[in-house]
């Protein structure tokens, strides 16, 4: 079973706020983690899928905020890795609380004697703690260095929110870092979050998830704002680089 350092349990509508943001300063520790919009793809059972992910992570990062607790498939999480806490005597689940704590405590008393870290705290401070659970420092992440060999293309992407300027680094005819530079139609908030999105995809190649996950994960994402170009109808940002990627990779594999 591929293991992974953590499991990120959240709702989905924290994901820009928090998830991101934090997979992001992750990265600098070469932490692997399990995100479930890159490991459930179309047809696949959640339940059976989210089973896997809690087993094979050794920690779970639980981003405990309002939405959080309006929400019941995140809380089935929350549940599924308490219990494996208790049944394997193991440090397993790790609180992050985005809310007050007296509305945790009230859902979840078991969750009194825990030590919480508070986003507040910051991300980068956030992942340098987990770093240290799992044994790792910056400095030794740091000696993991790039290839050497790298190359790189870039394509010009007109999207619904503007142009996009994608380039690719590969190592052995494969992706291996992705960055997006965005025109000046683009407001500060979208610049942060395309940012966010890439270190994300980068993780994902780097972690040697496979490229047609994180493809199917990308793909059909919508915005306010599509539109037809010369390939067809794109949906959004992500849409885009979904189909930049399956285009050079997939589509030429199967040929």
């Amino acid at each position: 079973m591929d293991k992974r350092d953590v499991f990120l349990c959240h709702a989905g509508i924290d994901k820009d706020e928090f998830v991101y943001p934090f997979a992001k300063a992750i990265t600098k520790h070469r932490i692997s983690y399990w995100l479930d919009e890159a490991e459930i793809l179309w047809g696949d059972r959640i339940t059976k899928k989210i089973s896997e992910g809690l087993e094979k992570s050794k920690y779970v990062v639980v981003f405990i905020t309002k939405a959080f607790l309006e929400k019941e498939w995140p809380q089935v999480e929350l549940s599924n890795a308490l219990n494996l806490e208790i049944s394997s005597g193991n440090k397993v689940v790790l609180p992050l609380l985005g809310t007050l704590a007296n509305f945790v405590f009230d859902k979840y008393p078991l969750l009194r004697d825990k030590f919480f870290l508070h986003w507040d705290d910051g991300p980068e401070y956030i992942a340098e703690r987990l770093a240290g659970l799992l044994g790792r420092t910056i400095a030794e992440a740091e000696t993991e260095k790039e290839p050497n060999d790298l190359q790189s293309f870039t394509t010009k992407i007109l999207t619904g929110e503007g142009k996009i300027y994608l380039t690719v680094s590969e190592f052995n005819n494969r992706p291996y870092n992705i960055f997006v530079n965005l025109d000046k139609a683009h407001t500060r908030k979208s610049r942060g979050l395309v940012e966010a999105l890439c270190s994300v995809i980068s993780l994902s190649l780097k972690n040697n998830i496979r490229l047609e996950q994180i493809v199917e994960s990308l793909r059909g994402i919508s915005s306010d704002h599509p539109i037809f170009a010369k390939d067809g109808l794109i949906l959004s940002i992500p849409d885009a680089i979904s189909r930049v990627l399956e285009k050079r990779y997939l589509i030429k594999s199967k040929l």
